[in-house]
């Protein structure tokens, strides 16, 4: 008789922890896919999606006999695959993209019934490599003024970007009368995404910037 309860027990306790929906991993997948395009994801991010996820199951057949399992995906697994693509040097925003592909997922599959709780939720995202700013050698620099110094208005226009770290779109909306100083050494730049319309520049080299500036303007 109290075999027969132990019995009775254990059946009332598995059915308390195996989720309602009975998905497989790969079930789970075709139906997360299927709910992006009812829900006009675009082919391009769909493709990403699965492909990391793909990416996810595929490493996961590796470590576990029970991966097509969703329930028994753990938050283990999850760090074991983010510090894979780690050692494998892929970058900060790679790992970024393919935790939130997973943690999207298993929201759905949490949503859905399929899992009880999502592993991802807790999972901190990595943080972005700081790089250092990418400087020209004294070679590269000197190099770079002697191909410009054929051209005065390439030579100017050279000079402004060293100088001064001018944007692209800054340089090309100049003009003469951008220049406020009789030294040359003061110029307006223009900043179209700013409330104030201009902003100044004041040189702390007022004779390379007075050359630069005459020969841009043709002064």
């Amino acid at each position: 008789m109290m075999g027969g309860y132990w019995q009775s027990s254990r059946r009332r306790l598995s059915s308390f922890m195996t989720p309602s929906q009975n998905k497989s991993t790969t079930e789970s997948l075709a139906l997360y896919a299927e709910t992006l395009r009812g829900n006009n994801a675009s082919a391009l991010s769909i493709k990403a999606y699965m492909g990391d996820l793909n990416q996810f199951v595929a490493w996961l057949q590796t470590r576990r006999v029970d991966w097509d399992i969703p329930y028994r995906i753990e938050r283990i697994d999850i760090i074991g695959f983010i510090n894979k693509l780690a050692a494998e040097k892929k970058t900060a925003v790679t790992r970024r993209r393919k935790l939130a592909a997973i943690r999207g997922f298993l929201k759905f599959c949490k949503d859905n019934e399929i899992i009880f709780g999502n592993p991802a939720d807790t999972i901190g995202a990595p943080i972005r490599e700081q790089k250092d700013p990418v400087v020209l050698l004294k070679t590269e620099y000197k190099a770079l003024l002697q191909v410009a110094g054929q051209n005065k208005r390439d030579f100017a226009i050279v000079m402004l970007f060293l100088q001064t770290g001018l944007r692209v779109s800054e340089l090309v909306n100049l003009r003469i009368g951008d220049v406020t100083s009789n030294t040359l050494s003061t110029i307006c730049i223009r900043e179209a995404w700013m409330i104030h319309p201009y902003m100044s520049w004041q040189s702390n080299r007022a004779a390379s910037s007075s050359r630069a500036t005459s020969s841009i303007f043709g002064l």
